[in-house]
């Protein structure tokens, strides 16, 4: 077990950084290649069961920008809340609400 005095003072997260000049390699051009070639494959994999494709990290961020830059941010159920606490505080009445959220 860890001693966890220790740490009080540091910042523990687990991370590795891995840095890696591609220019040791075949240059930026070719390593850039490279990568793209495995997101490629990675991409047309198998996905699990369930899934309907393989994502990379990043991917579901992008996509979820996409949706919302289309269609707008959906308000959760807590937001929805505090609007109809607004508008009621603001004076309006139920139905006024109702036909303003319809």
């Amino acid at each position: 077990m860890q001693n966890v005095e220790k740490q009080k003072n540091a910042t523990i997260n687990h991370m590795l950084e891995l840095i890696i000049d591609p220019n040791v390699f075949d240059g930026l051009e070719s390593f850039q290649r490279e990568v793209e070639g495995m997101f490629d494959w990675l991409r047309d994999s198998q996905p699990a069961v369930g899934h309907d494709r393989v994502r990379l990290p990043g991917d579901p961020e992008r996509e979820t920008m996409l949706v919302r830059s289309e269609h707008g941010i959906p308000p959760d159920d807590q937001l929805w809340s505090s609007i109809y606490k607004s508008a009621q505080i603001a004076g309006l009445s139920d139905d006024e609400i109702k036909a303003l959220t319809a």
